[in-house]
């Protein structure tokens, strides 16, 4: 496989793992209580990333009409499930992933950035 092959089919998982974590993060921020936003409900440096300067306040006033949409990373993330299905690695994140965008076109977020997953995680616990 040529290494930009292989790099495009690395990026989404990447991309999928870190957003999923930031849906949960975003998640559990919310439900103990006030604070000024997602990865600031600590004052430590360590709960600050680049992605949660640029998208935290997206995430928290629900805005996704940006970006890298939810169809794109689904075809994505198919041809890396494909690859490792044909090359043996185990995708587990990737795999668990996947399901969710589903629910978000459902939702009404096709065209929706790859972060609304934070909004199944919305949706998950007003059901609950």
């Amino acid at each position: 496989m040529r290494r930009r092959t292989l790099a495009k089919m690395t990026n989404p998982l990447y991309v999928a793992g870190m957003v999923q974590g930031l849906a949960e993060g975003t998640h559990l921020g919310q439900s103990t209580g006030p604070g000024p936003g997602p990865g600031h409900h600590s004052g430590e440096r360590a709960a600050q990333s680049g992605h949660m300067e640029q998208r935290g306040p997206t995430l928290t006033e629900g805005r996704f009409d940006f970006g890298f949409a939810v169809p794109r990373m689904r075809k994505d993330l198919a041809a890396c499930l494909g690859a490792a299905w044909r090359n043996g690695p185990s995708l587990r994140l990737a795999a668990l992933i996947d399901p969710f965008y589903p629910e978000i076109v459902v939702q009404g977020g096709a065209r929706w950035n790859t972060s609304s997953l934070v909004q199944r995680r919305h949706r998950s616990a007003a059901n609950s």
